[in-house]
């Protein structure tokens, strides 16, 4: 199967290959702290999230105001964290409608995270993000 990668150099490339594998990123949550480099999400398609110490470590969403409105960022809890918003400095930002920074860009709220959640964190406004747990596809039954 033909294999596509688009490279900001050189435009589209078509070569042999294995098809499109997702590599997803990997970010083990830290102790709660202001939003920075060790902490932030990427704009990954995709990253596994766990912590370090317990359920109360936390990432950040990028903030909105870096994003594409309708960006997704998929997040796979392999182990609970609590999930903010990095914030612009001017303005609230906020997930599901509830602010998690102040205008200052300080975390005011988060959202708990259990071990073994599928999120989807879509960028829904200039300052917002939607974030959806998805549901499960069942328990497999006995062959």
């Amino acid at each position: 199967m033909p294999k596509i990668k688009i490279d900001s150099s050189k435009g589209l490339n078509q070569f042999s290959g294995e098809g499109y594998v997702l590599t997803p990123a990997t970010l083990s949550a830290p102790a709660p702290a202001a939003a920075g480099s060790t902490n932030t999400l990427t704009q990954a398609a995709m990253t596994i999230v766990s912590n370090v110490n317990n359920g109360a470590d936390r990432v950040y969403l990028p903030s909105p105001t870096d994003c594409d409105l309708g960006q997704v960022i998929r997040l796979i809890a392999a182990e609970a964290f609590e999930l903010s918003s990095k914030g612009d400095g001017t303005t609230e930002t906020s997930i599901n409608g509830t602010n998690v920074t102040d205008a200052a860009g300080a975390v005011a709220a988060e959202l708990a995270v259990s071990a073994g959640t599928v999120l989807d964190c879509i960028k829904t406004g200039d300052n917002a993000w939607t974030v959806v747990v998805q549901a499960s596809a069942g328990t497999p039954d006995a062959v």
